[in-house]
């Protein structure tokens, strides 16, 4: 996927298509909101088309500055699904690719005033933040140890450990370790995980800080609290979006 992207993406614009996927996440999570679940009706929560409401957090976080640039109003229908689903990841993640952003490019003023919403927003939530951060600081403990015991080839995915974790706050069980990277380490080996992370870190320092960046540090951040390169459809954007930075640093 990578390379079709990056080869033959002269005439590609991501935002058209998600400006499709958006819509129909809004149409699904508002149905969804109101008790009328068209599909993933095994899923009781707001998901839009992504089944979950991190996930739809997510993909919604990173569909807004991309269909900002292509025209601001378009922005509100991505913005509107991410706070039906109402997932603390996204959100956070979305504040803070974007305080970056404009700390870059020297946007002071406006930063100082992003960064007054977002400390807003987190006193509001804090008690629901820190009951999520100490439950994925159990869990990341808990990971850390299975990698040490596997750190070169990792252990595959095999997924034992996760299935036999309780999500306490919900009592439901949990399928991924609530962080990408290590994720990637237990399943693929330290060494795996480290050549992604420069491998990134090598397109994103080569290509110019815009509106792209910040869909992807979004996707980046949140992949430290969630797991959401596990899944397809969040990272297929994630691939595609990281190959055309490669072209625009070309």
């Amino acid at each position: 996927l990578f390379y079709l992207v990056s080869v033959y993406s002269k005439n590609f614009n991501i935002a058209y298509p998600l400006l499709i996927i958006s819509i129909l996440n809004l149409f699904f999570a508002f149905t969804q909101k109101i008790g009328i679940h068209l599909i993933w009706s095994n899923v009781p929560t707001i998901g839009g088309l992504m089944g979950t409401q991190s996930q739809l957090t997510v993909f919604s976080a990173m569909s807004i500055p991309i269909l900002g640039h292509l025209w601001y109003p378009l922005a509100l229908i991505p913005i509107i699904s991410m706070f039906l689903a109402y997932s603390y990841t996204g959100i956070l993640a979305l504040f803070l690719a974007t305080a970056f952003y404009l700390y870059q490019t020297k946007q002071i003023v406006r930063l100082l005033t992003w960064m007054a919403v977002g400390l807003l927003f987190v006193i509001f939530n804090f008690h629901q933040l820190w009951i999520k951060l100490l439950i994925r600081f159990d869990l990341w403990w808990t990971t850390l140890k299975e990698i040490f015991h596997c750190p070169v080839f990792g252990k595959g995915f095999d997924n034992t450990f996760s299935n036999n974790m309780i999500y306490s706050n919900v009592d439901r069980g949990l399928t991924f370790h609530h962080n990408d990277y290590l994720n990637i380490a237990r399943d693929l080996g330290l060494p795996f995980m480290i050549l992604i992370v420069l491998g990134v870190w090598k397109i994103m320092k080569k290509s110019k800080i815009n509106y792209l960046s910040v869909a992807i540090l979004t996707l980046l951040i949140a992949s430290f609290f969630q797991t959401s390169m596990y899944f397809s459809r969040i990272a297929s954007v994630g691939v595609i979006l990281l190959a055309l930075k490669q072209v625009e640093s070309a």
